[in-house]
């Protein structure tokens, strides 16, 4: 059995600021996050590189799509196809975990393919919006 995940709290927060503002001084970019791990025990260098990123380093919108970043991401979807990371980097203000779930939500025509995405083991009686057939949605996504 897996032990649940660690909160990070204030002085971890704290450290890994520090740590990244130490490579970003020297080194000009953080190119390393295996050695800030390293300074903070029980945390990999994904926990740090994600932490970083959507949280401690601010520039992550988590509120509601302006309009300014619906133009951006689609026409980063147009001109840089469906890399989540890369389109990310052209919306500068979500992150690639934020970009593929408004996607999805918005561009993907679920109305007209909702019976081909629709698993065939949905329960009866209930609403079956949101039991998808990934498999289906993700050869979608790739076209």
């Amino acid at each position: 059995m897996s032990q649940p995940p660690n909160r990070w709290n204030s002085t971890e927060d704290n450290l890994l600021r520090r740590e990244v503002l130490t490579q970003l001084v020297a080194e000009g970019a953080v190119k390393n996050w295996q050695c800030i791990a390293t300074k903070l025990p029980g945390r990999t260098n994904k926990d740090c590189r994600k932490r970083w990123h959507n949280v401690v380093s601010g520039g992550v919108n988590k509120g509601h799509w302006t309009q300014d970043e619906d133009k951006l991401l689609t026409e980063a979807v147009k001109t840089r196809g469906k890399s989540w990371t890369v389109v990310a980097t052209a919306v500068k203000s979500r992150n690639a975990d934020r970009v593929l779930p408004f996607y999805l939500a918005m561009y993907m025509e679920y109305s007209s393919k909702a019976n081909h995405w629709m698993s065939q083991n949905a329960p009866s009686g209930g609403s079956n919006f949101w039991i998808l057939n990934w498999t289906a949605v993700s050869g979608q996504i790739r076209k």
